[in-house]
Protein backbone atom coordinates (compact mmCIF):
# COMPACT_ATOMS: atom_id res chain seq x y z
CA UNK A 1 0.00 0.00 0.00
CA UNK A 2 2.49 2.58 0.82
CA UNK A 3 4.46 1.65 -2.52
CA UNK A 4 0.99 2.05 -4.40
CA UNK A 5 1.19 5.98 -2.84
CA UNK A 6 4.41 7.09 -3.65
CA UNK A 7 3.79 5.69 -6.94
CA UNK A 8 0.50 7.97 -7.08
CA UNK A 9 2.30 10.71 -5.36
CA UNK A 10 5.16 10.55 -7.84
CA UNK A 11 2.86 11.07 -10.84
CA UNK A 12 0.81 13.33 -9.57
CA UNK A 13 4.10 15.59 -8.99
CA UNK A 14 5.32 14.97 -12.13
CA UNK A 15 2.29 16.08 -13.93
CA UNK A 16 2.13 19.14 -11.38
CA UNK A 17 5.17 20.39 -12.61
CA UNK A 18 4.69 19.82 -16.34
CA UNK A 19 1.37 21.71 -15.88
CA UNK A 20 3.64 24.83 -14.30
CA UNK A 21 6.03 24.48 -16.60
CA UNK A 22 3.54 24.98 -19.42
CA UNK A 23 1.82 28.01 -18.16
CA UNK A 24 5.12 29.65 -17.75
CA UNK A 25 6.60 28.68 -21.32
CA UNK A 26 2.93 30.01 -22.26
CA UNK A 27 4.24 33.74 -22.82
CA UNK A 28 4.58 33.71 -26.74
CA UNK A 29 2.25 35.75 -29.07
CA UNK A 30 0.01 33.71 -31.50
CA UNK A 31 -1.09 37.16 -32.95
CA UNK A 32 0.14 37.45 -36.68
CA UNK A 33 -0.23 40.46 -39.03
CA UNK A 34 -2.01 40.17 -42.50
CA UNK A 35 0.31 41.55 -45.36
CA UNK A 36 -1.18 41.96 -48.93
CA UNK A 37 0.62 40.83 -51.70
CA UNK A 38 2.55 43.33 -53.55
CA UNK A 39 0.51 44.30 -56.88
CA UNK A 40 1.68 42.78 -59.99
CA UNK A 41 3.32 45.12 -61.98
CA UNK A 42 1.68 47.10 -65.04
CA UNK A 43 2.22 45.08 -68.13
CA UNK A 44 4.79 45.98 -70.51
CA UNK A 45 4.39 45.00 -74.11
CA UNK A 46 8.16 44.29 -76.44
CA UNK A 47 8.05 43.21 -80.24
CA UNK A 48 11.33 41.64 -81.43
CA UNK A 49 12.30 41.89 -84.56
CA UNK A 50 14.70 39.60 -86.66
CA UNK A 51 17.08 40.99 -89.47
CA UNK A 52 20.17 39.94 -91.10
CA UNK A 53 23.27 42.95 -90.84
CA UNK A 54 21.59 44.92 -93.90
CA UNK A 55 18.29 45.31 -92.20
CA UNK A 56 16.44 42.70 -93.92
CA UNK A 57 13.86 40.82 -92.46
CA UNK A 58 14.82 37.50 -91.69
CA UNK A 59 11.53 36.19 -89.67
CA UNK A 60 8.10 37.04 -88.08
CA UNK A 61 8.11 39.55 -85.45
CA UNK A 62 7.46 38.29 -81.50
CA UNK A 63 5.83 40.05 -79.09
CA UNK A 64 6.85 39.11 -75.32
CA UNK A 65 5.37 40.69 -72.22
CA UNK A 66 6.44 40.88 -68.64
CA UNK A 67 4.45 42.34 -65.70
CA UNK A 68 7.83 42.72 -63.78
CA UNK A 69 10.20 40.19 -64.46
CA UNK A 70 13.43 40.93 -67.01
CA UNK A 71 12.94 38.68 -70.07
CA UNK A 72 15.46 36.54 -71.09
CA UNK A 73 17.72 36.43 -73.87
CA UNK A 74 18.38 32.89 -74.40
CA UNK A 75 17.16 30.92 -71.42
CA UNK A 76 19.28 28.30 -69.97
CA UNK A 77 18.64 24.98 -69.19
CA UNK A 78 18.80 24.62 -65.58
CA UNK A 79 21.01 20.97 -65.62
CA UNK A 80 22.98 21.55 -68.61
CA UNK A 81 23.41 25.55 -68.82
CA UNK A 82 23.08 25.06 -72.55
CA UNK A 83 20.92 27.54 -74.11
CA UNK A 84 17.28 26.68 -75.27
CA UNK A 85 16.61 29.51 -77.36
CA UNK A 86 12.90 30.40 -76.22
CA UNK A 87 13.83 33.81 -75.37
CA UNK A 88 13.67 36.81 -77.58
CA UNK A 89 16.39 35.73 -79.47
CA UNK A 90 15.90 32.70 -81.77
CA UNK A 91 17.96 29.84 -83.85
CA UNK A 92 17.64 31.36 -87.80
CA UNK A 93 19.07 28.67 -90.31
CA UNK A 94 22.08 29.96 -91.99
CA UNK A 95 22.11 32.81 -89.19
CA UNK A 96 23.57 33.48 -86.24
CA UNK A 97 23.37 36.15 -83.85
CA UNK A 98 25.55 39.59 -85.21
CA UNK A 99 25.38 40.84 -81.12
CA UNK A 100 25.77 39.10 -77.77
CA UNK A 101 22.47 39.90 -76.46
CA UNK A 102 21.68 40.41 -72.34
CA UNK A 103 18.36 40.08 -70.65
CA UNK A 104 16.53 43.00 -70.75
CA UNK A 105 15.34 43.90 -67.00
CA UNK A 106 11.50 44.94 -66.99
CA UNK A 107 12.51 48.70 -65.77
CA UNK A 108 14.46 49.24 -68.73
CA UNK A 109 12.56 47.25 -71.18
CA UNK A 110 11.89 48.83 -73.84
CA UNK A 111 8.66 48.69 -76.51
CA UNK A 112 10.60 47.14 -79.35
CA UNK A 113 14.08 44.96 -79.97
CA UNK A 114 15.85 44.36 -83.51
CA UNK A 115 17.74 41.16 -83.43
CA UNK A 116 20.57 41.45 -85.59
CA UNK A 117 22.01 38.20 -87.58
CA UNK A 118 25.11 37.46 -89.93
CA UNK A 119 24.91 34.77 -92.24
CA UNK A 120 26.72 31.58 -91.55
CA UNK A 121 28.43 31.95 -94.73
CA UNK A 122 30.51 35.13 -94.30
CA UNK A 123 30.94 33.71 -90.69
CA UNK A 124 32.99 30.33 -91.90
CA UNK A 125 34.58 31.45 -94.80
CA UNK A 126 36.26 34.47 -93.32
CA UNK A 127 37.01 32.71 -90.17
CA UNK A 128 38.64 29.96 -92.24
CA UNK A 129 40.24 32.58 -93.96
CA UNK A 130 41.94 34.37 -90.98
CA UNK A 131 43.22 30.84 -89.62
CA UNK A 132 44.67 29.87 -92.14
CA UNK A 133 46.64 33.59 -92.15
CA UNK A 134 47.46 33.43 -88.46
CA UNK A 135 49.08 30.13 -89.18
CA UNK A 136 51.52 31.10 -91.81
CA UNK A 137 51.96 34.44 -89.35
CA UNK A 138 52.74 32.11 -86.75
CA UNK A 139 54.86 30.17 -88.58
CA UNK A 140 57.35 32.68 -89.64
CA UNK A 141 57.63 34.18 -86.52
CA UNK A 142 59.12 30.83 -86.03
CA UNK A 143 61.29 31.06 -88.69
CA UNK A 144 59.28 28.15 -90.28
CA UNK A 145 58.22 27.80 -94.28
CA UNK A 146 55.35 29.10 -95.06
CA UNK A 147 52.49 26.32 -96.12
CA UNK A 148 50.69 26.30 -99.42
CA UNK A 149 46.65 25.45 -99.32
CA UNK A 150 45.10 23.40 -101.93
CA UNK A 151 41.23 22.74 -103.23
CA UNK A 152 41.24 18.79 -102.32
CA UNK A 153 42.73 19.46 -98.75
CA UNK A 154 39.99 22.37 -98.39
CA UNK A 155 37.58 20.31 -99.28
CA UNK A 156 38.79 17.38 -97.00
CA UNK A 157 39.17 19.78 -93.90
CA UNK A 158 35.32 20.88 -94.64
CA UNK A 159 33.91 17.27 -94.02
CA UNK A 160 36.01 17.12 -90.79
CA UNK A 161 34.59 20.36 -89.58
CA UNK A 162 31.21 19.16 -89.61
CA UNK A 163 31.98 15.90 -88.89
CA UNK A 164 32.97 16.97 -85.92
CA UNK A 165 29.45 18.02 -85.22
CA UNK A 166 28.51 14.52 -85.10
CA UNK A 167 31.39 13.00 -83.24
CA UNK A 168 33.97 15.37 -81.94
CA UNK A 169 37.15 12.59 -82.03
CA UNK A 170 40.21 12.01 -83.91
CA UNK A 171 38.63 8.89 -84.70
CA UNK A 172 36.04 9.87 -87.81
CA UNK A 173 32.70 8.23 -88.20
CA UNK A 174 33.71 5.96 -91.07
CA UNK A 175 36.60 4.68 -88.08
CA UNK A 176 39.48 6.25 -90.11
CA UNK A 177 42.12 9.43 -88.89
CA UNK A 178 44.14 11.57 -90.65
CA UNK A 179 46.55 11.19 -87.77
CA UNK A 180 47.08 7.63 -88.69
CA UNK A 181 50.46 6.63 -88.35
CA UNK A 182 52.41 7.01 -91.98
CA UNK A 183 49.04 8.73 -93.14
CA UNK A 184 50.72 11.71 -95.01
CA UNK A 185 48.44 13.84 -92.84
CA UNK A 186 48.06 15.82 -89.70
CA UNK A 187 44.87 17.19 -87.40
CA UNK A 188 44.53 19.33 -84.93
CA UNK A 189 40.40 19.95 -83.99
CA UNK A 190 39.05 22.34 -80.97
CA UNK A 191 35.36 23.21 -80.91
CA UNK A 192 34.00 26.80 -79.83
CA UNK A 193 30.91 26.48 -76.81
CA UNK A 194 27.44 28.63 -77.91
CA UNK A 195 27.89 32.36 -77.31
CA UNK A 196 24.40 31.90 -75.44
CA UNK A 197 26.86 30.20 -72.63
CA UNK A 198 29.25 32.91 -72.17
CA UNK A 199 26.15 35.43 -72.02
CA UNK A 200 24.95 33.13 -69.17
CA UNK A 201 28.42 32.11 -67.20
CA UNK A 202 30.60 35.47 -68.01
CA UNK A 203 33.90 34.11 -69.15
CA UNK A 204 35.17 30.81 -70.97
CA UNK A 205 38.75 29.78 -70.04
CA UNK A 206 40.64 27.40 -72.35
CA UNK A 207 38.73 27.16 -74.89
CA UNK A 208 38.42 29.50 -78.32
CA UNK A 209 35.19 31.57 -78.02
CA UNK A 210 33.38 33.93 -80.03
CA UNK A 211 34.66 37.66 -79.40
CA UNK A 212 32.33 40.81 -79.56
CA UNK A 213 33.92 44.18 -79.99
CA UNK A 214 33.45 46.55 -76.96
CA UNK A 215 33.63 44.17 -73.82
CA UNK A 216 31.22 42.11 -75.54
CA UNK A 217 28.35 45.18 -76.05
CA UNK A 218 29.62 45.70 -80.00
CA UNK A 219 29.24 43.31 -82.96
CA UNK A 220 30.53 39.81 -83.85
CA UNK A 221 34.40 40.32 -84.24
CA UNK A 222 35.36 37.24 -86.81
CA UNK A 223 39.04 37.65 -86.84
CA UNK A 224 39.38 38.03 -82.89
CA UNK A 225 37.21 35.16 -82.76
CA UNK A 226 38.83 33.18 -85.01
CA UNK A 227 42.30 33.75 -83.21
CA UNK A 228 41.04 32.10 -80.40
CA UNK A 229 41.62 28.72 -82.05
CA UNK A 230 44.89 28.95 -82.90
CA UNK A 231 46.10 30.50 -79.63
CA UNK A 232 44.43 27.73 -78.08
CA UNK A 233 46.32 25.50 -80.74
CA UNK A 234 49.70 26.70 -79.47
CA UNK A 235 48.91 26.99 -75.78
CA UNK A 236 46.98 23.89 -74.64
CA UNK A 237 49.89 21.17 -74.84
CA UNK A 238 52.90 20.41 -76.22
CA UNK A 239 51.76 18.25 -79.18
CA UNK A 240 48.88 20.39 -80.14
CA UNK A 241 51.54 22.93 -80.67
CA UNK A 242 54.04 21.24 -82.03
CA UNK A 243 51.69 20.10 -84.74
CA UNK A 244 51.34 23.51 -85.74
CA UNK A 245 55.04 24.40 -86.16
CA UNK A 246 55.89 21.22 -87.65
CA UNK A 247 58.94 20.75 -89.86
CA UNK A 248 57.54 18.24 -92.39
CA UNK A 249 54.18 19.38 -93.70
CA UNK A 250 54.07 21.20 -97.36
CA UNK A 251 50.35 21.93 -97.07
CA UNK A 252 47.54 23.10 -94.51
CA UNK A 253 44.01 23.53 -94.63
CA UNK A 254 42.08 25.28 -91.96
CA UNK A 255 38.20 24.67 -91.92
CA UNK A 256 35.85 26.40 -89.42
CA UNK A 257 31.98 25.59 -89.29
CA UNK A 258 29.02 27.03 -87.03
CA UNK A 259 25.65 26.29 -87.00
CA UNK A 260 22.75 28.45 -86.02
CA UNK A 261 22.91 28.06 -82.68
CA UNK A 262 26.57 29.91 -82.35
CA UNK A 263 28.39 26.69 -81.73
CA UNK A 264 31.18 25.82 -83.91
CA UNK A 265 33.81 23.57 -84.76
CA UNK A 266 37.56 24.55 -86.14
CA UNK A 267 40.11 21.72 -87.55
CA UNK A 268 43.55 22.08 -89.11
CA UNK A 269 45.02 19.47 -91.70
CA UNK A 270 48.14 19.25 -92.68
CA UNK A 271 49.63 17.23 -95.64
CA UNK A 272 53.33 15.86 -96.30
Amino acid sequence: MKKFLVLVMSALSIIFILNVTAKADDTSDNSFTYTEDAPAQPQKTVTIHYVNTKGQKLADDKVMTSTGNAVSAYNMDSDTLDPIWNGYVKKIRNYMPYYLYQNVDYDKLPSSITVKYIDLKTVNSKMTAYVLKDINKVRRQHKLHALKTTKDLAKRAKVRSEELFKKFDHVRPNGKSYNAKLSGYGEVIVNYPSAANFSYQGTFDGVPFLVFNNNGKGRLNLQASAYTALEQYLTVDKLHRDTILNKWAHYVAPATTFHSDTVGMNTILFKY
